[in-house]
């Protein structure tokens, strides 16, 4: 579990090595994504769709969770874009799955679009 992997890398205060840990999570994650495409399983299997999107909404959790020391904010508007309550936002609360069901707010952008400047005249 992505927790255990960080600890084990903060113990030596490998910071980098942490954080390589998170991004292994998020490219596999990528990966999943692609490969299920719960966008066409909407169409043909909304079962699996719905099971795939509670795979990612549980990564999604962990990987907030863990990088709350790094980004507070950030991962603070996102553990609210996924209904995490501020009592499961631990990592002891990530032993403990979601509770299924749970309506998700409109979705917003966790970091500002960059504008290219427009060039002086």
């Amino acid at each position: 579990m992505l927790p255990q992997l960080m600890a084990t890398q903060l113990e030596r205060s490998a910071l980098t090595d942490a954080l390589e840990d998170v991004w292994k999570v998020i490219r596999a994650c990528n990966a999943y994504i692609d490969h299920q495409a719960p966008w066409a399983l909407r169409k043909t299997d909304t079962v699996r769709m719905a099971s795939v999107l509670r795979v990612l909404l549980d990564a999604l959790r962990g990987i907030a969770t863990v990088l709350q020391p790094f980004m507070p904010q950030t991962m603070e508007r996102m553990l609210d874009q996924l209904a995490v309550q501020p009592d499961e936002r631990s990592l002891a609360a990530l032993e403990v799955p979601l509770p299924a069901g749970r309506a998700l707010p409109a979705p917003q952008g966790l970091f500002p679009r960059y504008v290219e400047p427009e060039a002086a005249p």
